[in-house]
């Protein structure tokens, strides 16, 4: 619907680049990549204005041509250096490519502009944080998201990742309580009972693990790793055979 009004905009102003930016996000939405470019560059011919730069940065980060979406999300920054937006864009085209420490220096920077907290700088900087291994940051990032009231949709994978960069620190009961509070929201994700019950074995409350690793095999009787790692925790009980 909004497409068709913004067509209609255009029939009766053909040089309106305010319309042509709208329609190619509204385009870009609805994933008409190809045709959400050709409109934010006839948007480009009559305006210079940086969101445009955005727009088509998306559209090549969605085609996974990466190089031209990081020319064009630099542009957009260099014309506007303190829109957070832009930052986060050019973050996670650098995170989609693996280059976690390109993706940390645009979101510190994204960080650094905010006027008041935002949930989604501080959740996608803690994702950058733990690919990069610096899991003492990611708590302490991924902990000021969630101060932060951020979208329902993404608390699941906050709590996940909180969880595994316990694990991976070592601290294997202080991973118990997230990874609950993930299972408690998304109880249908076997990835989330799974780090819980490798868990629970890492600090010897084996009937747990075991009910856990259950629960996981139950849901996905292929899962080898978890009938592999329940075959310790039951031995662990001394449940041999």
């Amino acid at each position: 619907m909004a497409i068709k009004d913004f067509e209609k905009a255009l029939e009766i102003d053909p040089k309106y680049s305010e319309a042509f930016f709208h329609l190619g996000k509204s385009r870009l939405a609805s994933k008409d990549v190809m045709q959400a470019e050709k409109d934010f560059k006839k948007a480009l011919d009559m305006s210079d204005k940086p969101e445009i730069y955005e727009g088509l940065g998306l559209c090549f980060h969605m085609k996974q041509e990466y190089e031209e979406a990081v020319n064009h999300f630099t542009d957009a920054i260099s014309k506007d250096p303190t829109n957070v937006q832009f930052c986060r864009s050019l973050s996670r085209c650098y995170y989609d490519q693996d280059k976690f420490e390109q993706s940390i220096t645009c979101l510190e920077k994204a960080r650094a502009l905010l006027k008041e907290p935002d949930a989604n700088v501080y959740y996608e900087l803690g994702l950058s944080l733990f690919a990069e291994r610096q899991y003492k940051k990611c708590l302490k990032t991924l902990k000021e998201a969630l101060k932060n009231d951020p979208h329902e949709s993404f608390q699941p994978d906050i709590y996940y990742h909180l969880g595994l960069a316990y694990c991976r620190e070592e601290k294997f009961e202080k991973a118990i309580f997230p990874l609950t509070k993930c299972i408690d929201r998304i109880p249908s994700d076997i990835r989330y009972t799974h780090e819980r019950a490798k868990a629970y074995q890492m600090i010897e409350m084996h009937t747990e693990a075991v009910a856990d690793f259950n629960t996981v095999i139950k849901r996905n009787p292929q899962n080898a790793h978890a009938y592999f790692r329940r075959a310790f925790s039951l031995k662990a009980l001394k449940e041999f055979a």
